[in-house]
Parts: C-alpha cells; structure tokens; sequence
C-alpha cells in the first residue's frame, strides 16, 4: 500500500498528492489519518505528510546549488528578450557567457573565486524557463536561400520602420556597421602591356596569411565614421606609427589573429559612441550590424542601452545583399 507505480511521473503523483490535499481542506477535517489516507489513494505516506505540513515539491524548491539568484537568472532573461527585440538569438554558449558576467559583476569578495557556471549550466536554465525554445538553426544555405526570399526582406524592411517610427530615429542618426579583412602583401589584379596577346601574365602572390581588419561604419545620410583598424600582434609600439599618414582619429587596435573579439568589440563601440553622439540630431542613434556573437553580448547590448543606441540586425547571410 502507498506504494507508488515506477511508471507514474513524479509529476503526476504530486497532482494526485494535491487533489488529496485540496478534498481534505474542503471537507475541514482538523487532524486527518494521513497515513490511512494515503494507503486509501495509493499515495507515497511521507511524502503526503510533507506536503500536508507545507514542504514544497522539487519541482517548486529553489535548488541550493544555483548560481545565480532569482533577480539574476531574471537579468538573463531580459537579455534573451533583447537579443529577440533586436532581430537575433542566443546559442547555449551565449546564454552561458552572460550569465558569467553577472557573476562577475556581482562579486565583490576577491579573495574568493568567482563562481563561474558550468558547461551545461545553460541545458538546466532552459529546463527552469520554459517559456524559451530551442529551434533548429538552419543550414548555411538554407539561410541564405531564405535571407533572399522577396517576402522576407520585405518583412525586415517593416521592422526596420517601426523601429525608426518608435524612436524617432532621424534621416542622419542611423548607422551601419560592417568589418571586412585585408590579407598583408596580396595586391591585386592589374592590366599590363605587352606585344604578345597570347602571354600568360601573372602577379606574384606573397603566401602570407596575415590578416588586418578594418571596422567601417557609414551613416545613412553617407557621412563616414573613423574606421577601427585591428592590426594582428601581441604588443605593437606608438613611435610605430607617429610618421605614417594615418589620420589621428582613426583607432588603432591589436590582437593576435587580426579578428575582433568581445574586448575589441566594446573598444570599437565606444569609438562609434563617441564619433557619431558629435552629429547626433533625434535621441536615438540606429546601428545595424550582423548578427556576430561579439555584437550580441550582455555587455554590447547594456552599453547600447545606456547610450540610447538601438542595435538592430541584419538576417542572416544577408549584409551582402541589404
């Protein structure tokens, strides 16, 4: 008796315990034989006491090893809800770095370690929120077939202009934001004279694989943004530069592929802040950009928000085409 069948959910014996509950409350019995009730309903008897006397189910029980707080499992949550707002979504690994950041936002004992979650710490967030999916991305050119369906750019186009009808965006105020890579000492083709129409003629190429990056942006009214160059090395030296002809309000970065990453992402986006807040007419500025995981950081999409600039994203496999 009281013995519950192994395949009945845990779920549905807790229903069952609650339905028990709620007909002993109804009929006001004072000191019911719970032990009897429980063999009458075929109920797990300690378990039926436990909720009798207030102690929650597992399913409702704050678990003692979370991470992150109530209010800061709520933080990522918003940040989830942002990134949809803005025309993007997160993967698991994103889910994980935010949440790593509040952490380490909010630790405040150094001589502890910042309680970092785990690899699989964003699977359990997802079972706790049930009220976010996860969908199948599609492949590459799937992506890319739809991202040139005639319905859908028509359907960004829409959002686009809401989203300039919400914030009043003016005819200078928005941006759009790209990167794109120089490989060192390849140049490129050229015309060549020569007698013999049939010559076979060739420029050689260096075989160096080294990239620099340039970060473009360029308003919609066609005013031009100082770039940010990423120049691969470790450490590079100012006197390096101070006679070349680079104009003194270009910014100049370094890391060790030539890529951007998350660091030089908020480098770049305060030296955006910075050049177009100087021209700036409505309260908001409009940045549209890709959907790049460095654009779609916590710490991205906060600064955007503090600064009133409303980041907004391209469809995927696209910015060659809008």
């Amino acid at each position: 008796m009281g013995i519950v069948s192994s395949k009945e959910s845990y779920g549905s014996v807790e229903s069952r315990i609650q339905k028990a509950i709620t007909e002993l409350l109804r009929r006001n019995v004072k000191n019911p034989n719970l032990a009897a009730a429980a063999r009458e309903l075929d109920l797990p008897p300690q378990r039926f006491r436990a909720r009798w006397n207030g102690r929650g189910s597992k399913e409702k029980r704050v678990s003692v090893n979370r991470k992150l707080t109530e209010e800061e499992e709520l933080a990522v949550c918003q940040y989830l809800d942002w990134l949809d707002k803005i025309g993007t979504s997160a993967r698991l690994h994103m889910i994980r770095v935010c949440a790593n950041a509040i952490l380490l936002q909010m630790h405040s004992d150094q001589a502890l370690p910042i309680p970092l979650v785990g690899e699989h710490w964003a699977r359990r967030f997802m079972d706790r929120h049930l009220e976010y999916h996860i969908r199948k991305q599609y492949t590459i050119d799937s992506d890319r077939k739809n991202a040139h369906n005639e319905e859908s750019v028509l359907d960004w186009f829409g959002q686009y202009a809401n989203v300039c009808d919400k914030y009043g965006i003016q005819t200078s105020d928005p941006y759009n934001f790209d990167e794109t890579g120089f490989r060192i000492g390849i140049g490129r083709d050229q015309w060549i004279i020569t007698r013999d129409p049939t010559r076979q003629a060739y420029l050689g190429s260096s075989t160096n694989r080294e990239l620099v990056t340039v970060c473009e942006t360029i308003s919609a009214d066609g005013h031009v943004l100082p770039p940010m160059i990423i120049i691969p090395g470790i450490i590079h030296q100012e006197h390096w530069y101070t006679e070349t002809k680079i104009p003194d309000d270009y910014c100049l970065s370094v890391s060790e592929t030539g890529y951007s990453n998350d660091y030089l992402t908020m480098k770049w986006l305060a030296h955006f802040d910075l050049f177009s807040r100087r021209r700036q007419i409505g309260a908001y500025r409009l940045l549209l950009l890709d959907g790049y995981g460095s654009h779609c950081t916590r710490e991205f999409i906060a600064y955007c928000d503090n600064a009133k600039i409303i980041p907004f994203c391209l469809p995927p496999h696209s910015s060659h085409l809008l």
